[in-house]
């Protein structure tokens, strides 16, 4: 059985989202501002891929980077790893934006 991977490089804060409960008790959602935690995205990456027939990923290259070039190894890398569904044809240039985030320290 193949698995598709979804990559999204997010480190997310440790703060609740759950429900919770007030002193008078009423269910009321306890959850930081989402401008407080928000994760922050530091680069983002553009692939470009071929899949094989298989579902294989094939040839992948960076056609575009926002902020800074340091993830383009890591982006080619973790595409590498993705596997889907065959077509038992091969697909070209298929292209995904990987963001990569920093979870802001200060919502631990």
């Amino acid at each position: 059985m193949r698995r598709t991977i979804t990559l999204l490089a997010i480190l997310l804060c440790g703060a609740s989202a759950g429900p919770g409960w007030t002193s008078d008790g009423r269910d009321e959602k306890l959850e930081p501002p989402a401008e407080e935690c928000a994760p922050l995205e530091v680069g983002r990456v553009l692939v470009e891929f071929d899949l094989d027939p298989d579902g294989k990923v094939q040839n992948p290259r960076v056609v575009e980077y926002r902020q800074t070039d340091m993830f383009n190894h890591a982006a080619l890398k973790a595409v590498l790893d993705w596997e889907y569904e065959g077509t038992g044809e091969w697909q070209f240039d298929k292209r995904i934006w990987l963001p990569f985030r920093k979870a802001d320290d200060s919502c631990k």
